[in-house]
């Protein structure tokens, strides 16, 4: 089964903190993207989910904040 990405800000269901457009366009202006650019679309969102994972499991210090807290 192929992963699908849902970046979408705020969705109960996102798995991922950006789009695979956004990540290729990060990775055309990094020297030596080969790794990036070598994968297939469905191995690059299941790296952009297993590192938004990996994200969430760091713990934060400070309070939250959104353009909807004001």
């Amino acid at each position: 089964m192929a992963a699908t990405i849902n970046a979408t800000i705020k969705s109960e269901t996102a798995n991922s903190y950006v789009t695979l457009t956004e990540a290729n366009s990060y990775f055309e202006t990094v020297p030596d993207s080969s790794t990036w650019t070598n994968k297939t679309d469905d191995q690059k969102n299941r790296s952009l989910i297993a590192a938004t994972r990996w994200i969430d499991t760091f713990v934060f210090l400070g309070s939250t904040w959104s353009i909807d807290s004001e």
